[in-house]
């Protein structure tokens, strides 16, 4: 993530040995030379890239090339969550959204590294998605 070459800049490291980090959690250690995260499985790196964002000034979300440096104040952060199940819910059986709202609700819980999301898709009043083998599912 970074455009100069050499030891410095942002490391992932995936197989650490800290048991304590469980399956989600990561440490990330910023230092001025360098900044790294590291975890013990897939989740946790995802989730320490997370925290990283939640560093950095609000522009690195723009949709535009943002020019640097981008800074992080020095230190360790070990990070685990307290308990493995964190959802959230959307009920689409009762109201409409569009695609592109979905989708930034589901990247808005990732960022607060919820780990499950509850779409609510039927209810009484119908069923909110299309299933190409059950086409009059939906209508009915």
């Amino acid at each position: 993530v970074t455009d100069r070459p050499g030891p410095g800049g942002i490391r992932l490291e995936l197989g650490s040995r800290d048991r304590s980090l469980g399956e989600e959690g990561y440490r990330l250690h910023s230092t001025p030379a360098a900044l790294t995260i590291t975890a013990r499985a897939p989740a946790g790196l995802f989730h320490g890239v997370q925290t990283l964002r939640q560093l950095l000034p609000d522009r690195v979300e723009a949709q535009s090339r943002q020019e640097g440096p981008w800074k992080v104040a020095g230190g360790t952060i070990p990070d685990a969550p307290r308990y493995g199940y964190r959802g959230a819910m959307l009920d689409v059986s009762r109201h409409f959204f569009p695609v592109a709202e979905v989708k930034r609700y589901i990247d808005r819980l990732a960022l607060y590294k919820i780990n499950t999301l509850h779409l609510h898709l039927s209810d009484d009043q119908g069923w909110r998605i299309a299933i190409d083998s059950w086409p009059r599912l939906a209508t009915y």
